[in-house]
């Protein structure tokens, strides 16, 4: 999992990760307390790299507030973590 770009992000952020072999991979964003925000990828990934973009909205199409945001990537036997800070 790579760091997203930008980071900080208004409208939209790059959010990429590679992937050794073409299996199941689950990325998602959370708030701070832990809960889902909006699911980027469930299912099959790869192999090499994926390039995602987030577009700042939640599962049900809304713009999510200001704040700081955890994306956490399942793929291959792995949990990854990374921060994304969204600011209008």
């Amino acid at each position: 999992l790579y760091a997203a770009s930008p980071n900080p992000f208004g409208g939209s952020a790059k959010i990429s990760f590679a992937m050794p072999a073409r299996g199941a991979a689950e990325l998602s964003v959370y708030s701070v307390d832990g809960r889902l925000v909006r699911t980027l990828v469930s299912g099959e990934a790869g192999p090499g790299q994926v390039d995602l973009t987030w577009d700042g909205r939640d599962n049900s199409g809304s713009r999510v507030g200001n704040g700081l945001y955890f994306m956490r990537l399942t793929a291959a036997g792995e949990t990854r973590h990374g921060k994304l800070v969204v600011l209008r």
